[in-house]
């Protein structure tokens, strides 16, 4: 930016200053008398070396400059005054000038003269980064460089502060990653030139330390020019390849050009350097990766320039702020906790981090989240950091301690389809929460909590070749004329270079459904003459892949084939994917327990979803076995997703056991969390809440069982919409915690219309018979009573004779979806005896029957207060009534029961 003078006062003042003597104003004092007079405040105040002509004087008199740094922690440019003094003028008649400027004045030497120590003891503090162990090697060692810049502007602009950045990546660098000597380039300031270019905060000016390691060795080679930056840079284009990571960090000062509206970079001698000056520098190098780190004034303005798919450029501030230091200890603030983070260790040596764990994108939010003037936690001074990346990309993977290749194949984990893009992005942190980048990956791409890495929406089985296109699994089925099955995967190249093809291929397999698969299920290595699994197919990749780009590989198993003859009639699988390079050996890594390691690399990709749910009783679509030659203790998870709390509100959900199973839950103590066992049903668990499981299922050596998973849709109201649902259900060991393994149940229910069963009750025989109708397509009835026991099924049930006042509903399921709808309860009773008579005839109780008894039947007479038989009768068969003598029968409360074939078919009380 063009530096802009404002003239805010042009004057001679002969003000009286009464508390002043009549001493003339000099160098020794000027100083404090524009400190105490002009502009006061916590500044820091320098004066020039010579005296100067100012213009506006036509006498042409001698002036002295004293600059005022208004923003002493604050990089440049900034706000700062020049107050021009008349030399020999008097304290009591002074004429000065001020000019308002944003950086110290260029070509004219100023020393400091009154200065805040503001570090206190801190000011001499140097970064403390101790070697690594010896055992402790870094892979990426030879292949990371660096060139490190500080332009420093000019002698009183190079502060201390920056040097000492400069140091601390340097010392991270070499101590902590072992990077070679001759891999780090330094350029400052003056380079070696001997003479003063340093500002300090104790000592005034000094030549900058050569040594940045404390090793006794010249760090320091070239000065900060234009040149120098170039033609080291041109050096390291002969030199990188992609197999390499060029770190460029900057600690600087920054401007902007209001005209142009564009940032630039100071060199030493206020040289300035333009985004698009560096980006021509960078263009030969041909490394793998370039990290680009700024932390100078406005170094937002140079993301736009500098951008790449292979480059990660992290800056301190927008291209529209300042940048600032740190107000304790005498480094930038931003580029002091990005060094941190990548460190381990803050430059006390106290730990931050995991350290060589951490990548580039990691020490941005590290930095992002600790910066003091982000994210409006200091009331007087802002930045924003800025970060540009290949998001989706390898680039996410960069750290000190490991190049990424350019060019990787994969099979993405994410839900929603996944395309690198080149983006910018502030990092605006709750400082309040911890960030790290498993939080980065939740956020910006949908993970969930708890990742089922059994259930990729990447793989997939059609019966017919129906394009690339990414499409759900069908179930398998063999039409008159078809003889193949084919299986697709999308491949992504996650790299920042462009896939040639020819070089990589994939390679599947297939499984019955499973929850705990082995690397010999999935090879298909039996026992018996019948397979479980097998080598579906193998594709190789020939189509070019652009970075962050992806292709869809089809690969096709015919029925014919010996090992896939199991498959007939069966209605899922599990596939399995293994993307490899074309010349290598075939096996997939796998874990202690032979489980293809899904969850550690993205060259597995695995699908175990059970497509089409048959809402039926007995509908076990999964087994689940101890392949292990002991016993085994495991768990079955239903897991909390973002659907299941829903889908509780909308069905009834139940997770059902084969017996073996049970049986196996019984050995383990019944152990179970928010799930309830149906009376009615055996093996059934209705699901409680939103995260169930059954636990210390004892399983035998080799022991199989079977699992399935019950929806039914709640139908009272129309379903006006298609309804899909995905509900993982998870393996583990319970010995080790570790999950083993899981299914995804996808349930769909299509829209369809309301079931709104009515029961309609009769009296036939004496018994209470009530029918379930109101309903026009094909059920299943089910009767339960007032305490939800399943009493009776079909479209009429006849209420059991004897039973006591109560009340039954129906429950109507739909044979096409298994929707469920249950009726309004409605009281019955059912007796034998329709009524009693005593006001007919005093002499005689007639007791009435609702139909003729059967053959053998008796009354039997007790009385209702004491429950104590009286007498027994004789009903002769077929007769509809029978009478009492009541004659010399004590008044009180009587009951009357009517046996048929030693049955209660009837009681009622009455009173005499």
């Amino acid at each position: 930016m063009k530096k802009i003078y404002s003239l805010l006062v042009l004057a001679f003042l002969c003000a009286t200053a009464s508390a002043q003597t009549s001493d003339t104003i000099t160098k020794n004092n000027v100083c404090e008398f524009v400190m105490s007079e002009i502009v006061k405040g916590d500044y820091d105040y320098y004066i020039g070396r010579r005296m100067v002509p100012l213009a506006q004087d036509s006498l042409n008199r001698p002036w002295l400059l004293v600059f005022v740094d208004e923003e002493p922690n604050s990089g440049w440019e900034h706000p700062c005054k020049y107050v021009y003094v008349r030399y020999g003028s008097t304290i009591q008649n002074p004429e000065y000038v001020i000019v308002d400027s944003l950086c110290p004045p260029p070509g004219f030497d100023v020393f400091p003269k009154i200065k805040s120590n503001r570090y206190g003891d801190k000011a001499k503090m140097k970064p403390f980064v101790p070697k690594v162990q010896a055992n402790d090697p870094n892979p990426a060692a030879g292949h990371t460089y660096a060139v490190i810049l500080n332009g420093g502007m000019s002698l009183a602009a190079n502060r201390e502060t920056y040097w000492n950045d400069c140091s601390f990546i340097y010392k991270t660098l070499r101590n902590r990653y072992e990077v070679p000597k001759q891999n780090i380039k330094v350029i400052m300031s003056d380079g070696k030139n001997p003479g003063l270019d340093l500002n300090t905060y104790t000592d005034g000016y000094m030549s900058s330390p050569l040594d940045l390691d404390d090793d006794g060795a010249t760090d320091i080679e070239y000065a900060a020019t234009k040149y120098n930056l170039r033609r080291v840079l041109e050096n390291m284009a002969d030199t990188l390849t992609e197999e390499d990571h060029l770190l460029l960090f900057i600690t600087d000062h920054g401007g902007y050009d209001k005209t142009t509206k564009g940032s630039y970079l100071y060199l030493w001698n206020n040289q300035k350097l333009y985004p698009n000056e560096l980006a021509s520098y960078l263009e030969p190098i041909d490394a793998g990766f370039i990290s680009i780190v700024m932390g100078q004034c406005y170094s937002g303005g140079f993301i736009e320039a500098l951008q790449k798919p292979n480059r990660i450029i992290a800056t301190a501030c927008k291209g529209t702020e300042r940048s600032f230091n740190n107000p304790t200890i005498p480094f930038n603030e931003f580029l002091y906790h990005w060094t941190s983070a990548l460190n381990g260790y803050d430059a006390t040596g106290k730990k931050v981090n995991n350290g060589k764990a951490v990548s580039i994108l990691d020490a941005q939010s590290y930095a992002a989240r600790n910066d003091l003037y982000a994210n409006g936690k200091a009331a007087y001074a802002s930045e924003t950091p800025m970060i540009n990346y290949f998001k989706f990309s390898v680039a996410e993977d960069l750290s000190l301690n490991n190049v990424p290749p350019t060019v990787d194949l994969c099979f993405d984990a994410y839900k929603g389809n996944i395309v690198s893009t080149q983006v910018t992005k502030e990092y605006e942190m709750n400082n309040d929460r911890p960030w790290s980048l498993s939080q980065h990956l939740r956020e910006d791409y949908g993970i969930f909590e708890t990742f089922n890495f059994w259930n990729s929406p990447y793989i997939w089985v059609r019966n017919n070749a129906d394009g690339k296109i990414i499409k759900e699994s069908e179930k398998l089925r063999i039409e008159e004329e078809g003889d193949r099955v084919y299986m697709y995967v999308k491949v992504r190249n996650r790299g920042v270079n462009p896939y040639m093809g020819g070089t990589m291929e994939v390679k599947s397999y297939w499984a019955n459904s499973e929850l705990y698969l082995t690397e010999s299920q999935w090879k298909g290595y039996s026992t018996s003459n019948k397979k479980d699994g097998g080598v579906f197919s193998t594709a190789e990749i020939t189509d070019k892949i652009l970075p962050g780009k992806s292709t869809i590989v089809e690969m096709k198993k015919f029925f014919a084939d010996k090992d896939f003859t199991s498959v007939k009639g069966k209605t899922e699988l599990c596939l399995l994917a293994f993307l490899k390079e074309s010349e290598k050996e075939d096996g997939f890594p796998v874990d202690s327990n032979h489980i293809a390691t899904v969850w550690a690399t993205n060259k597995l990709c695995q699908s175990n979803v059970v497509q089409k749910m048959e809402c039926i009783d007995d509908s076990f679509h999964v087994t689940v076995s101890n392949p292990n030659r002991d016993d085994r203790t495991f768990s079955i998870f239903v897991l909390r997703n973002k659907w299941i709390r829903r889908l509780l509100s909308e069905s009834n959900l139940s997770l059902k056991l084969s017996p073996d199973l049970v049986s196996s839950w019984t050995k383990g103590g019944y152990m179970c969390e928010a799930v309830e066992q149906d009376k009615n049903l055996a093996g059934t668990f209705c699901l409680k809440s939103d995260s169930c499981k059954l636990t210390n299922l004892r399983m035998q050596p080799f022991q199989k069982g079977r699992i399935g998973l019950a929806c039914n849709f709640f139908a009272d109201n129309a379903i006006t919409e298609r309804k899909e649902y995905d509900i993982d259900v998870a393996l583990i060991d319970d010995a080790t915690g570790q999950w083993l393994g899981g299914e995804t149940f996808r349930i769909v229910q299509e829209p369809r219309p309301a079931i709104n069963p009515v029961i309609s009750s009769s009296v036939l025989n004496g018994r209470t018979v009530l029918s379930a109708g109101n309903v026009s397509e094909n059920v299943r009835y089910k009767w339960y009573d007032v305490d939800g026991n399943l009493v009776g099924t079909g479209e009429t049930f006849s209420v059991p004779a004897g039973k006591p006042l109560t009340s039954y509903k129906v429950k109507a399921e739909a044979v096409s979806d298994g929707a469920i709808s249950y009726s309004e309860p409605v009281q019955a009773e059912s007796s034998s005896i329709k009524c009693v008579d005593t006001k007919s005839n005093p002499n005689v109780v007639r007791i009435i029957f609702n139909s003729p008894v059967a053959a053998n039947a008796s009354l039997r007479l007790l009385s209702a207060t004491s429950n104590v038989l009286i007498t027994t009768y004789s009903v002769t068969s077929g007769s509809t009534y029978h009478d009492i003598q009541a004659v010399g029968m004590p008044s009180g409360v009587y009951q009357v029961t009517l046996m048929e074939n030693g049955v209660a078919t009837g009681s009622e009380k009455f009173v005499k």
